[in-house]
C-alpha cells in the first residue's frame, strides 16, 4: 500500500499556527513535515529517544526536526515506494516494512516514539494497527498519527489518479487529484461527497456527461470504489478504533468542512445516522502507559 502524502496536510499546519498564534506559543510548526515534532516535543523529552516514521517519505523531511532535537535514531518505513533498506546515516535508516505487521520487524519495545503524517485515511485496519504500534512502542511510549480526508468528508474519495507514477500512470490520459499538488496541473471532476451518494454507473454517468474521455473515467471509478490506497472507513469507525485501543488518548483534533443542511439530509438517510460528515481530518496524540 502507497502512503500519499496529503497536500491536505496543509491544513494541519495552518491550524496549528492559528492555534499557536491565539495562545502565544511562538515556536509552531513551519511546515507540515515539521508538526509531528512539534506536537510530540510537548509530551516527551527527544533527546537521547528512539524514533519510528510510519509511512515516510525517503527525503526524511519530516525525520530532520527530531535528528536535529537529538533523538538516538530515527527509521522510516514504507511500502511500495521503498524498496530495501537503505542507510543514511548512523542515526537515521529508510526500511521496507507494513503498518500491519511492525512487530515482524522491529522488537517489543523498540521505540520511544512513533508517528505517521497523512496516514489515518490510508490504514485498512486501525485496530491491527494500533495493535502493532503498542507492542513496538515502550513503555511511556507516545504515538502522533493525523490523516485527511476522511472518507466520510466531502472528498473522502481522495481522488489520486496520476500520470506520473501509480496504478494508472499508463492508463490515464490526465492528472485528477483531489486537491491541488505542487504546480501539477490536474482536476478534481467530483461533487462533494458523490462516493458516498452515487453508485459506480451513476459516477461514470456524470462523468459522461462531462465528457471525460472513457479510459480516464474507468481510472476514476476504479479509485474511488476499489482502490486498496484508502480504507473507506467513516469518522465514527475510525474513532471507535483510537478509542478502544491499547493506547491512551492524550488528545484528538480536527479539521471541519461545512456540510449544507439538504446535503446532511441526505447523507444521513443514504449512509445513515451516527456520523459526522462535517470531519474532513483528525488528529490522535496516543501513549503506551
Amino acid at each position: 500500500m502507497v502512503w500519499i502524502n496529503s497536500i491536505l496536510g496543509q491544513s494541519y499546519f495552518r491550524a496549528m499556527r492559528h492555534l499557536a498564534g491565539r495562545i502565544g506559543i511562538l515556536d509552531a510548526p513551519t511546515s507540515h513535515q515539521a508538526s509531528a515534532h512539534w506536537i510530540l516535543s510537548r509530551y516527551i523529552s527527544i533527546e537521547g529517544k528512539d524514533v519510528l516514521e510510519i509511512g515516510g517519505a525517503q527525503s526524511g523531511e519530516a525525520a530532520h526536526p527530531f535528528l536535529n532535537d537529538g533523538a538516538a535514531s530515527v527509521s522510516i518505513t514504507g511500502l511500495d515506494h521503498i524498496q530495501e533498506e537503505t542507510i543514511i546515516s548512523e542515526k537515521l535508516r529508510i526500511l521496507r516494512a507494513n503498518a500491519l505487521s511492525l512487530s515482524s520487524v522491529f522488537r517489543p519495545g523498540s521505540f520511544d516514539v512513533v508517528y505517521g503524517l497523512s496516514i489515518v485515511e490510508h490504514i485498512p485496519s486501525p485496530k491491527a494497527f494500533l495493535n502493532e504500534v503498542h507492542t513496538v512502542l515502550k513503555p511511556g511510549g507516545i504515538a502522533y498519527f493525523e490523516g485527511n480526508p476522511l472518507w466520510s468528508s466531502p472528498k473522502g474519495h481522495h481522488l489520486w489518479v496520476a500520470t506520473w507514477g501509480g496504478s494508472y500512470q499508463h492508463k490515464a490520459t490526465a492528472n485528477y487529484l483531489f486537491d491541488k499538488f505542487l504546480k501539477i496541473k490536474s482536476s478534481n471532476p467530483l461533487p462533494d461527497w458523490s462516493h458516498l451518494l452515487m453508485t459506480q454507473d451513476q459516477m461514470r454517468d456524470y462523468l459522461n456527461a462531462k465528457r471525460l474521455p472513457n479510459v480516464d473515467i474507468e481510472c476514476i471509478v476504479d479509485w474511488v470504489y476499489c482502490s486498496d490506497q484508502i480504507n473507506r472507513l467513516n469518522m465514527s469507525e475510525i474513532a471507535e478504533s483510537y478509542s478502544n485501543s491499547k493506547l491512551t488518548v492524550l488528545e484528538a483534533n480536527t479539521i471541519r468542512s461545512k456540510v449544507p443542511p439538504d446535503i446532511e439530509l441526505t447523507l444521513r438517510k443514504h449512509c445513515g445516522d451516527g456520523i459526522d460528515y462535517g470531519i474532513s481530518g483528525i488528529s490522535y496524540v496516543l501513549a503506551k502507559r
